[in-house]
């Protein structure tokens, strides 16, 4: 909507680093993470490929949660950038 109302470029860059990282996690979220559930429950029982599953979610997690302060961040720019 921004771009569409020909925001300044100090309003329009928060807003569309805030959008870049959502569409990232997001997709980070559903082509990785999101299959993590069933491969957990196919292995249920074999505890090696378990650590395994879990040691790969755990680093999907830490790249979405860097990803989440960054957008955090982003978001209070934007918001700084409107009031200012």
């Amino acid at each position: 909507m921004a771009l569409l109302q020909r925001a300044p470029l100090a309003q329009l860059l928060p807003i569309t680093l805030f959008a870049s990282l959502w569409i990232v996690h997001l997709l980070i979220t559903l082509i990785w993470a999101v299959p993590t559930l069933p491969r957990q429950r196919r292995m249920a029982t074999d505890e090696q490929q378990l650590t395994v599953i879990f040691n790969r979610f755990e680093r999907l997690q830490t790249v979405r949660v860097v990803i989440d302060v960054l957008i955090f961040g982003s978001t209070l720019w934007a918001l700084v950038s409107y009031i200012s």
